[in-house]
Order: structure tokens, then C-alpha cells, then sequence
């Protein structure tokens, strides 16, 4: 408040004391607020704060310069409605006192690992949990009555509501990479930077995607199932061997990576399409790229799925791609659910197209207790675990409370791991056309 009033010559307490009509009289122009040279979220944060304050109190437009060379400043405010501008602004300020003194992180899901949650204390915060899978009305109860000014997010859906709720919240962090349950559209145009963990399950993952697959193929599950009801399966059974299949990988991020890796080793050839990678990932793990996803599948005896899901990549795996695949193929995905049309794979291993998949994720979670995958036997089912171990537990938490500090103390972070760094980019660039 200060820096307002230094810059038109009067002290907040003046402010104050001034009537209505002085006020109106005083505040007609339009305040600018210095611009941020160097990249401090913090700053950016203040200035954030001081413009609603601002704008709600006196019923003024206030015009943000400049932005955060990584993700903008993201006001994007129209004109003020100035005959509820006492009644906000009370309430602003009200809420600007409790929110100066919360240092909670609210956490949607489970305890994060023990190392995660020392980093917290460290910085002398604390973290707050919600039930796990709660909806965003939940989400947003929570948000308001503790003023967190971070979420670390794992179970539920951070969207609009949730942002709204808490206009405090400067920053969003996933317990993982997997964004789908974030709206980072309307993150980005909130200004809010929303991280990832980029690579710090990658190793859990890239092994369960090959436990599954192991387990399809040898058919693990119904050999034991079998012994352990007295039947000794051995007189006519034929399995098969992996090595020498070829191995299509959907995405070539780092749990992509990891994951072939591991299949080259099994004797695996690998081939892969991902448009927005650079050849250089393909080169370094001996990879064949693909022009087009249908050209890999044409080749693909075993398909892992490593990409996000998106508008583009839901249902992306339909009929018509299944149809594609070779004859005795198997699915793999550690992914998202969504990526699938479930009715069409099972109906491609019933119909006997397909041998068989591995799967540790749904579209909808949990899935409904009649859900059709229980009744293929072919299909090894687990409940989207993959990344779940003691060892990526630790990195992802730490990574993820790490960078919801690093936003909030004004550090630099890694452009990859704000994943909504180009519609931040987009928001702030459409700002300031608008200012112009």
C-alpha cells in the first residue's frame, strides 16, 4: 500500500480519512504499477494483492506493467462496478490480513513422503489434507478456510471453482506430471504457474509398465490362480517369448525413456512416435521415429502409452488404432485413462485381435465395481499405482513442495517444469494488447 502512495504523494492513513467524493475526486487516474525486470514471483505476487486491493476499496482500474519473464503477471480484469466498492472492499481487506498470515500448503490426498514434508516444516509451513478424490467444492471449502497459498496436487480436481475460491493461491503443484485433473487454462489466466515433478517417478513407473507387460504375456495371474485351485496347467500349455517384438512408445518423455530403456534390455526392438520431442531423445535411446502415430502402430507387437491426455490424445486409442496393431498384441498403459476407448479394447481381446493388456489406469477413478475390464481375465489390472514406491514418493514430494517455495521466494525454476509456462506466456502477451 505504501508503494501506491508514495508514488501519488499521500499515506494510506490520508486515504482513509478522505470522504467519498475526495476519493472519486483523487483516484480518477489510472495508477501504473512499476514493472518487474527481474523474475521474482514474490514481487509479482504483492503487486497482484495491491491491485485488487486497489481496485475493490476505490472502484479504480489499476494497469499492471511488465510481467515474469516465465509465466506474466496474469490480471486480466475489466472495469470495477463501483457501487459495491466498499462492501469489497472490506472484505479484500479483511482477507488480505488473514491470508499475510497463513503459511499452509493444503495437500489434495494422502501424507506426502516424511522428506517432502520436512521441506515444508523447513520453511515453516505446514500442510493441510483433504480427503483423497474430493470434488472441487470440497477442494474450495478447504482453500477458503485455511488461506493456503500453495496446492500440492494428487487426488481431485483442481479447477475454476477451486481458483476462484482462493485468490490467494499463487501457485499449483503436481504430485507427479499427470495434469489432467488441473485446469491450467484457467490456472494460466489467473496468473497462477502450475508445476510438475518432471522425471522423479520415471524409474517407478517405466518398471511397473514392464511388470505389467510380463505379466500379460506369461500370463502370470491365471497360472497362479490355477495352481493354487489344484489344476497343473503344464500338459499343453505354449507361452511366449518378448525378445525380438517390437515395442511402440506413445510419447518419449522420461517415464518413455525409462521404460525402453528396461524393454532393450529384455531384447526389445524400439520404435516410437512423440511430434514435440527432439530426435535427439529418439537417438539417444535407439529408437526408430515414426512419421505419424498409425505408422507406429502398423509395426507396434507391445504399445506403451507415455503421453498426456489431452483434447487431441482422448480416445486416441480406438477401434480403428486397435485394428491396426498386428495380431496378438498387447496394451500397455501407466498413462492416463482416457487415452483408451475401454468398450473397444475389451471388444478387440474378446474378439481375439489382441492378447491381452496391462493397465494402471482408468478414465474414470476408481472405477465402478461392474466395470467390464474385471470380467477379461486377459487384462492385468492394478490401481494406479505405478509411480507409488517409497523411492519416488520422496522425490516427487520433495520436488513438488520444493517448487511451490521456489515460486514463492522468488527463485528461478526450470522452464519444463511449468507446464503451463506457454498459455502463461499467451495470457500475459494478450494483456497487454488489450492495455495498448
Amino acid at each position: 500500500m505504501n508503494l501506491l502512495a508514495d508514488r501519488r504523494g499521500c499515506q494510506a492513513d490520508d486515504i482513509r480519512r478522505m470522504g467519498k467524493g475526495a476519493m472519486r475526486l483523487d483516484c480518477q487516474k489510472r495508477l501504473k504499477l512499476p514493472s518487474v525486470h527481474q523474475p521474482n514471483p514474490v514481487l509479482l505476487n504483492i503487486r497482484s494483492r495491491i491491485t485488487r486491493f486497489c481496485e475493490a476499496l476505490l472502484g479504480i482500474r489499476v494497469i499492471a506493467q511488465g510481467g515474469h519473464p516465465q509465466f506474466g503477471s496474469g490480471d486480466r480484469r475489466g472495469p470495477i462496478d463501483k457501487s459495491d466498492k466498499i462492501q469489497r472492499g472490506s472484505t479484500c481487506r479483511d482477507a488480505m490480513e488473514t491470508r499475510a498470515m497463513s503459511k499452509t500448503i493444503l495437500v489434495t490426498g494422502p501424507d506426502l513422503d516424511p522428506a517432502a514434508s520436512q521441506v515444508v516444516a523447513d520453511h515453516g509451513y505446514q500442510t493441510v489434507h483433504t480427503p483423497a478424490y474430493a470434488d472441487s467444492a470440497v477442494i474450495s471449502e478447504f482453500m477458503r478456510k485455511t488461506g493456503a497459498v500453495g496446492i500440492v496436487s494428487r487426488m481431485g480436481r483442481v479447477d475454476a471453482e477451486v481458483m476462484d475460491a482462493s485468490p490467494q493461491l499463487k501457485v499449483i503443484s503436481k504430485h507427479g506430471v499427470g495434469v489432467d485433473n488441473i485446469d491450467i487454462q484457467a490456472a494460466a489466466a489467473r496468473g497462477i504457474p502450475v508445476l510438475v515433478a518432471t522425471g522423479a517417478n520415471a524409474v517407478s513407473v517405466a518398471e511397473h509398465a514392464i511388470a505389467l507387460l510380463l505379466a500379460a504375456v506369461k500370463r502370470i495371474l491365471p497360472l497362479d490362480s490355477g495352481l493354487r485351485a489344484g489344476r497343473w496347467e503344464k500338459p499343453g500349455f505354449s507361452g511366449r517369448e518378448i525378445a525380438g517384438s517390437t515395442m511402440g512408445l506413445m510419447g518419449m518423455g522420461a517415464i518413455a525413456q525409462a521404460t525402453g530403456r528396461i524393454g532393450k534390455g529384455l531384447g526389445l526392438k524400439l520404435i516410437g512416435y512423440d511430434p514435440y520431442a527432439p530426435d535427439s531423445a529418439f537417438e539417444a535411446l535407439g529408437a526408430t521415429r515414426c512419421a505419424t502415430f498409425e505408422d507406429m502402430l502398423t509395426q507396434t507387437h507391445i504399445l506403451s502409452l507415455h503421453c498426456p491426455l489431452t483434447d487431441k490424445t482422448r480416445g486416441i486409442l480406438n477401434a480403428d488404432a486397435l485394428a491396426r496393431m498386428p495380431a496378438g498384441g498387447y496394451v500397455i498403459n501407466t498413462a492416463r485413462g482416457g487415452l483408451i476407448d475401454e468398450a473397444a479394447l475389451v471388444a478387440s481381446i474378446q474378439s481375439g485381435h489382441l492378447a491381452g493388456a496391462g493397465l494402471d489406469t482408468f478414465a474414470v477413478e476408481p472405477p465402478a465395481p461392474d466395470h467390464p475390464f474385471f470380467a477379461v481375465p486377459e487384462i492385468i489390472l492394478t490401481p494406479h499405482i505405478g509411480g507409488v514406491t517409497r523411492q519416488a514418493g520422496a522425490r516427487v514430494g520433495v520436488d513438488a513442495v520444493r517448487g511451490i517455495f521456489q515460486i514463492l521466494d522468488g527463485q528461478l525454476i526450470a522452464p519444463e517444469r511449468i507446464i503451463n509456462r506457454k498459455l502463461l506466456e499467451a495470457s500475459q502477451a494478450s494483456l497487454a494488447s488489450v492495455e495498448k
